[in-house]
């Protein structure tokens, strides 16, 4: 009789795999778990991607409803031209974290338009975005809603570079080290500090598998930890695996 494997075995597997690829020898984690992901594979797989040209092209519903309202929408435009900044501030005097977040969402429905049609003007304009911002990013900070910042867009930049990746044109690696330099360093310490333990990896991991985290002492907003902790685990994902 085969089994299924079950949420928690998959999600830890994911995890590892992340982990093994770009985070500190923190963990016992061998090339075997990293080499066991498969790209493309957070929000969306390659088969997710067939399914939706499929249906899209067949003009079934709901998701040629779904495809028009991302067509119509103004960020979904192959001429979008980013503003990339050297600092993003969330919270407190000068916010201006609403224009990465726009430039990410912009970034995000082109590499989907790119994925499900093929246009290649799509494809670029999200390459274009990615490439903008990791030549100009250095700091994100604020006040203690910088860490939201450094959690949800860094998600986000994470699932696009993960839909783009071996895209002609998009510099992975810089944007890898933007990833490592920029956002990676302030999700460790939130979930360091939040969960007051020395292993950020290890809380992130066992509060997606499990729900609320059991070791050390929880200080902080459960919603907004589970929101670092993803995109810690995320960004493992995306990037390249350690020679």
């Amino acid at each position: 009789m085969t089994t299924q494997p079950s949420r928690r075995s998959v999600l830890k597997a994911a995890a590892t795999a992340g982990a093994a690829a770009v985070l500190p020898a923190a963990l016992p984690i061998g090339p075997a778990a990293a080499a066991a992901f498969k790209h493309p594979g957070l929000l969306h797989t390659q088969a997710d991607f067939d399914r939706m040209r499929a249906q899209v092209n067949a003009g079934a519903q709901p998701w040629k409803a779904g495809w028009d309202k991302l067509t119509a929408n103004g960020r979904s435009r192959g001429t979008w031209k980013p503003r990339p900044l050297e600092t993003v501030v969330r919270g407190g005097t000068g916010a201006n974290h609403v224009q990465l977040a726009i430039d990410v969402a912009a970034a995000y429905q082109n590499a989907l338009r790119w994925k499900i049609s093929g246009e290649k003007a799509h494809g670029d304009a999200a390459r274009d975005i990615l490439n903008a911002w990791s030549a100009a990013l250095k700091t994100v900070t604020g006040n203690a809603d910088r860490y939201l910042a450094a959690g949800i867009l860094g998600w986000q930049l994470a699932n696009v570079a993960e839909i783009m990746r071996g895209y002609p044109g998009f510099d992975f690696e810089r944007f890898t080290k933007m990833m490592l330099t920029v956002f990676y360093p302030m999700n460790d310490r939130f979930l360091k500090e939040t969960f007051r333990v020395p292993d950020a990896v290890a809380a992130a991991c066992e509060l997606l598998m499990s729900g609320p985290v059991k070791v050390g002492e929880l200080s902080g907003d459960p919603g907004e930890a589970v929101k670092i902790a993803q995109a810690l685990v995320e960004l493992g994902l995306c990037a390249p695996p350690a020679p």
